[in-house]
């Protein structure tokens, strides 16, 4: 009988806020409490009739234990429900009361013969009012918690408002900027707030019962999303306050399976609550939880993100553990080949043997066991049974089953499976969004956690970068970016693992990478958090090279807000007749005639708070190698970590107004050292290709060979340039059409 109830007990709870049973409860401790208090009450009522006083006084106290923690747990997530227990075992312990009084005053009324009566009609008076007292306290408990519940409405309801207005602010800066009333950002940071000050929960209980206005559904049985969205905001505030409470975790990864079937997020959520070392309860409560999620992930039919994540770093495991084997097999082999051998070392090493491809066998079980229907595994365990166990035929088996699932799989085909899992949050459309337009070969993609540790990266952003294969996994992304912003990368991470505020996810920045060979180079970069919390939260980033200008004479500077130059397009050879390597760690003021004055604009550029969409034009001569200075115009914007005074740049657009017409510069020797566009167009060839072209190409025989001994013979006057290379001939082509 005990062990029935236990049973009954452990089936009623479920952690699932959004559960539909009726007498589903969410708190395992005071349910087995209940249960314990009813066992004593049954077991008391049938062994204890010899002692009549000592088994009421037991009755008492069970039942009274059974209502106080109905009314201080409010165990189950149906009011209705608690109110009609609570009633019940109310008008019990009316009971109980009548039959102690009954009891210990009987003895004073041996000789009144309707006394027995009249306390037995007392139990059908006091039934129903005591039923009524019972129900009344528990919507009275339940009413004690409306005040914490419309705080955390309002604070909910403030950060929506807050966060929809800082977007607002993001898409029309300019507007704002002209509004003398438009709010100030650090209004809304101090709206968002951290989440750990939104509201000081007392407990799990406290938490629980809070997080059951969730309990919304539609007409078609479909949960409210604003409900459920406002008992996600819950969740992550007691996580926030209660990070290391087992059965707050719990409840976060029931939500996620039950919103969005997403089983490897709350797989992830569910480890957090075995390292929180949990009660025997609540190691019941997580291993229940676990069997949902592996459910779940079984009939997702294959790797999400998150999961991809986690078989990566079991594969690498399997591979370690192979790899120790092969090398125990070479140890036993080498030591044969020495001219004697001790008969203890050989034992020795038979044993380190034996035990390497066992522990390696038990890896590759306990991997396959979790995910049995991954080729790329099935093929390696399946050479290990061909070379290390030497069972050809059980490999051939393996090697079978792992070329009928294949043995690649797709980042970004995670990335986007992981996007239809991912919480009812604003950066999951942004997520959808984007891998929708990202081709994988092109753009580049990398996976993070918490910690800034690069935990995956494709093959277009190892080219981006100049790395090669293997290079950049387990690194830190703080060594793609230069300074100061590889320093102030992690700080940007722990400020959003605290507070959960975006200041630089979801939306589209440029930014500047540091390239193998030590060069910065800019780029595009959308970043956004995949899935997992604290320690746990994933951020993909998607890379692509800057779209090029709307002009191809435009040439694109990036420099830190001092106007030191950082990068430069390759352009500026045509432009500037200067390589662009030739000018980064230059200042960009001292490339004008009139520098002081640009200076001094982009000070007052740098001075402005203004976003990244916000641009500043103005006119100015710039110099060249060999001509003239070029009267150009300059568009200013933003990159980086625009809010971040300290990490943030300048993207400067250098468009001439006036062209350069068709020249080439040439040294003494005739090689040529400068060409323009208007000219390797006249001429059919590619700017690149006339850079390493002598001038006796150029020209028809005899004249080619004659060129060059002119010009070591000729005076050529050499106007002094500010850029001026010595020993340069500049000469002007006019095309006879």
């Amino acid at each position: 009988f005990s062990g029935m109830i236990v049973l009954w007990t452990v089936g009623v709870v479920d952690m699932n806020p959004l559960t539909r049973s009726l007498l589903a409860s969410s708190d395992i401790g005071s349910m087995f409490r209940i249960t314990a208090c009813k066992l004593v009450l049954v077991v008391v009522g049938v062994a204890l009739d010899s002692v009549p006083k000592v088994q009421a006084v037991f009755m008492l106290i069970a039942v009274y234990g059974i209502t106080y923690y109905i009314f201080h747990q409010l165990p189950y997530y149906s009011a209705t429900v608690n109110m009609i227990y609570q009633a019940i075992w109310s008008s019990l312990l009316g009971v109980a009361c009548l039959l102690v009084g009954l009891v210990f005053t009987a003895e004073k009324h041996t000789g009144d013969a309707g006394y027995p009566s009249r306390m037995t009609m007392g139990v059908l008076y006091q039934l129903f009012p005591m039923m009524l007292l019972g129900a009344v306290s528990v919507r009275l408990r339940m009413r004690m918690l409306r005040p914490a519940a419309q705080h955390l409405h309002q604070a909910f309801t403030d950060r929506k408002i807050a966060t929809a207005l800082n977007d607002q602010k993001k898409r029309a800066v300019a507007a704002a900027a002209a509004d003398a009333t438009a709010a100030d950002p650090n209004d809304t940071l101090t709206l968002l707030g951290d989440l750990k000050t939104v509201y000081k929960f007392k407990d799990v209980t406290q938490l629980s019962v809070l997080c059951r206005e969730m309990r919304k559904w539609d007409e078609d049985g479909i949960p409210d999303p604003d409900a459920t969205e406002y008992g996600e905001f819950l969740l992550k505030c007691g996580m926030a306050r209660m990070p290391n409470d087992p059965i707050v975790l719990v409840m976060y990864a029931s939500l996620l399976m039950q919103m969005n079937r997403d089983g490897q997020a709350a797989h992830t959520t569910l480890q957090l609550a075995q390292k929180a070392n949990p009660s025997v309860f609540e190691r019941m409560q997580v291993y229940m939880a676990q069997q949902l999620a592996k459910s779940i992930k079984r009939d997702g039919g294959g790797l999400d993100l998150i999961g991809y994540v986690e078989y990566q770093r079991n594969y690498r495991g399997c591979i370690k553990a192979h790899k120790v084997a092969l090398v125990a097999q070479r140890q036993f082999w080498n030591s044969l080949l020495r001219d004697t051998v001790r008969f203890v070392d050989l034992q020795k090493t038979l044993k380190l043997m034996a035990k390497a491809e066992d522990k390696a066998t038990s890896t590759y079980r306990r991997v396959l066991e979790r995910y049995p229907n991954n080729g790329k595994l099935l093929k390696i365990y399946g050479r290990f049974l061909e070379y290390v166990r030497n069972d050809p035929c059980t490999a051939a088996k393996y090697y079978a089953e792992a070329s009928k699932y294949g043995t690649s799989e797709s980042l970004l085909t995670l990335a986007q499976g992981q996007s239809s899992s991912t919480s009812t949050t604003s950066g999951s459309s942004n997520l959808t969004s984007a891998t929708g337009t990202v081709n994988e070969r092109v753009d580049g993609l990398i996976i993070i956690n918490a910690s800034g540790q690069i935990l995956m990266v494709n093959a277009a952003a190892l080219a981006l970068f100049g790395y090669g294969k293997g290079e950049l996994e387990g690194k830190s992304l703080s060594m793609l970016m230069p300074q100061p912003w590889a320093q102030q990368h992690n700080s940007f991470l722990d400020r959003y693992i605290e507070s959960g505020v975006p200041h630089i996810l979801d939306r589209n920045r440029t930014m500047v990478g540091l390239h193998k060979d030590r060069s910065v180079f800019p780029f595009n970069l959308l970043a956004m958090r995949l899935s997992g919390l604290g320690g746990d939260t994933l951020f993909l980033g998607v890379l692509r090279r800057p779209p090029p200008t709307s002009d191809s004479t435009t040439v694109r500077f990036s420099t830190t807000a001092s106007g030191l130059i950082l990068s430069a397009d390759s352009g500026t050879e045509g432009m500037l007749g200067v390589a662009a390597s030739h000018l980064v760690g230059q200042q960009v003021a001292n490339l004008f005639t009139d520098s002081d004055v640009v200076q001094s604009f982009l000070v007052k550029t740098v001075g402005s708070k203004s976003e990244s969409e916000t641009s500043y034009k103005t006119h100015a001569s710039m110099l060249h190698a060999y001509l003239p200075a070029v009267e150009v115009e300059l568009n200013v914007q933003f990159g980086g970590a625009v809010e971040d005074s300290e990490c943030r740049f300048l993207i400067i657009e250098v468009h001439p107004v006036s062209d350069a017409g068709a020249v080439m510069a040439l040294n003494q020797k005739g090689r040529l050292l400068f060409v323009t566009d208007k000219l390797a167009a006249m001429l059919g060839y590619p700017i690149v290709n006339m850079a390493k072209m002598d001038l006796n190409s150029l020209l028809p025989t005899p004249y080619g060979q004659m060129h060059t001994a002119w010009l070591k013979a000729s005076p050529v006057a050499i106007c002094p340039l500010p850029l001026h290379t010595a020993n340069t001939a500049i000469m002007t082509l006019q095309d006879s059409a």
